[in-house]
């Protein structure tokens, strides 16, 4: 019987030469039954992910457990470092006294602005002037 591969030239395998190969695989010998592969196939599957769920379920937990002691550590520095009563009122007086300077040497500048001018008249400014002033505190 001839085959095209002949006709054309080309070399067939040795595998194309024996034939049918299913039927070279149902007389192989094996040592187990054949659905003993299908059965460890799929008790394996299970046994991996049963395993990753308990992985998993050990790892959330653990981290559970690092977050719960890192926030309490946060909550009790936090807790032993708040201000009284004491500290409050200081540095709202602090805050205070900041404000009031502040005012204070606006109106000295001020009034030394209205004392350099002898005649009291407004001094005269630009908008670009004032603009300058503003932006660039010059």
């Amino acid at each position: 019987m001839l085959n095209s591969k002949f006709l054309d030239g080309e070399i067939p395998s040795i595998s194309s030469l024996k034939g049918n190969n299913f039927a070279d695989d149902i007389l192989k010998p094996t040592l187990h039954e054949p659905g003993v592969n299908y059965f460890l196939n799929h008790t394996l599957k299970n046994i991996h992910t049963n395993k990753k769920k308990q992985y998993d379920t050990f790892l959330n937990i653990i981290l559970l457990f690092v977050f719960i002691v890192i926030l309490g550590v946060i909550l009790v520095y936090k807790y032993n470092n708040r201000e009284t009563v004491e500290q409050k009122k200081e540095k709202k007086q602090q805050q205070q006294e900041y404000i009031i300077n502040k005012i204070k040497s606006l109106t000295k500048e001020k009034q030394k602005d209205q004392e350099i001018l002898i005649t009291k008249i407004p001094k005269f400014e630009s908008d670009y002037e004032l603009l300058h002033k503003k932006f660039y505190r010059v």
